[in-house]
């Protein structure tokens, strides 16, 4: 083994805790939940330790690539000072990097990594090509999504941007080609796996549901309270997932349909902070962390009814909590364990069965929390960030995502 390879596989012995190195399949201890039969193996493809702290982390799910950004660790003496924008390959291979003036504060690159965009806390949004060579700069604040399929980079204005514009929509050569101004003030967009749908949430329950590329909504619905979160489906007659509610009343999750009629709401039986839809278009995954725990939740829906099938979690809240995301079938939470007494941390993907398909040990006694991750099921590949600067790729075996 070279020196390098060493180093390689100290890192990820560090940050997983295990003494397996870069290219072994990994054995978790016992985690508290039921096993799926089809149980995916994970292989530690690679570890990088990055010249400074992650501060977020995206995967090009088509091309395999990840985007990573660091600031620099100013406790650390003689530490790297610059911010920096960096790709990487699904191997680990660095592809390019890209100091900048100020920390970036969001993100966001194409499924096939033809368009890196950030946005820093300066107010500058910038673009650069598949190669690494800027292309565009922008002044905004906003979070963008990267849509290679329509070749159009949408920008959210969330609570730190002006308020009386929603979203802004760049062509990939950074020309603006549109604004959608709003009275209320927005809380959650999503778009659709498809890219071809856009829903958006703002204050006093009102909800819009747009097909990207359009200067109006489809339609406009209000619902009670807030909307803490809202999903929607991929296709032409997309259904909307709305998470929304009141103090008095308590939380709801309403499901409306292509012309945002509501076809049923259930009440969640935990609180929750999140929710997404799977693949198939009528499950949704509702995830929290809260003093009442960390949880996850399935629900059903149809036509006629929306169901709560089963809820995974544990009464003792996460000490630091990523949030949820889900490809494909599957549900990724970053879960905390204090069955033995002691925190242990994993990267847990759950089936609509409420099983786990995989999972990944974390290391974090040592204060190496997980920061952020991300997964491409047509790639096999996970990317996974903590806080204590590593960088760790790992493929899942073809059974994943299935």
């Amino acid at each position: 083994m070279t020196p390098a390879a060493r180093i390689t596989c100290i890192s990820f012995a560090l940050i997983t805790g295990l003494v397996s190195c870069a290219g072994k399949k990994i054995q978790d201890d016992v985690i508290p939940f039921e096993r799926d039969p089809k149980q995916a193996s994970v292989e530690a493809a690679w570890a990088k330790k990055t010249p400074g702290i992650i501060t977020d982390l995206n995967l090009a799910r088509d091309a395999g690539s990840f985007l990573v950004t660091t600031r620099p660790d100013f406790d650390v003496e003689g530490a790297p000072r610059d911010y920096l924008v960096s790709l990487y390959s699904g191997e680990g291979g660095k592809l390019w990097s890209n100091a900048v003036p100020y920390q970036v504060k969001s993100q966001d690159i194409a499924r096939d990594a033809s368009l890196s965009v950030i946005v820093t806390y300066n107010n500058e949004l910038t673009a650069w090509d598949a190669a690494g060579k800027k292309v565009w700069m922008a002044a905004s604040v906003c979070r963008p999504h990267v849509l290679a399929s329509q070749r159009k980079v949408v920008c959210f204005h969330d609570d730190d941007a002006q308020p009386e514009t929603a979203f802004d929509v760049f062509d990939w050569n950074g020309t603006k080609l549109s604004s959608f101004p709003i009275k209320n003030d927005a809380l959650s967009m999503k778009i659709s796996a498809d890219e071809k749908n856009l829903t958006l949430g703002l204050t006093r329950g009102q909800i819009m549901r747009f097909t990207v590329g359009a200067e109006k909504p489809v339609w406009q619905k209000k619902v009670s309270g807030e909307i803490a979160d809202l999903a929607v489906t991929d296709g032409m007659t997309p259904r909307v997932a709305v998470l929304h509610g009141t103090p008095r009343i308590g939380q709801k999750i309403a499901w409306l349909d292509e012309n945002g009629k509501i076809l049923a709401e259930v009440k969640p039986s935990v609180h929750l902070t999140q929710v997404e839809v799977a693949a198939d278009g009528h499950s949704l995954y509702g995830y929290g962390n809260s003093p009442k725990g960390q949880y996850l939740v399935l629900f059903e829906a149809s036509d006629t009814g929306l169901v709560e099938k089963w809820r995974r979690g544990d009464a003792r809240f996460a000490d630091y909590a990523t949030p949820m995301s889900v490809t494909g079938e599957l549900a990724l939470i970053g879960f905390e364990d204090f069955s033995t007494g002691t925190r242990r941390s994993r990267l847990l993907a759950f089936t609509p069965e409420g099983k786990v398909r995989w999972s990944v040990p974390l290391k974090t006694d040592e204060g190496a929390y997980l920061y952020a991750q991300t997964f491409s099921p047509a790639r096999s590949l996970l990317g996974v960030g903590t806080d204590d600067s590593m960088l760790v790729g790992y493929r899942i075996d073809s059974a994943a995502g299935r």
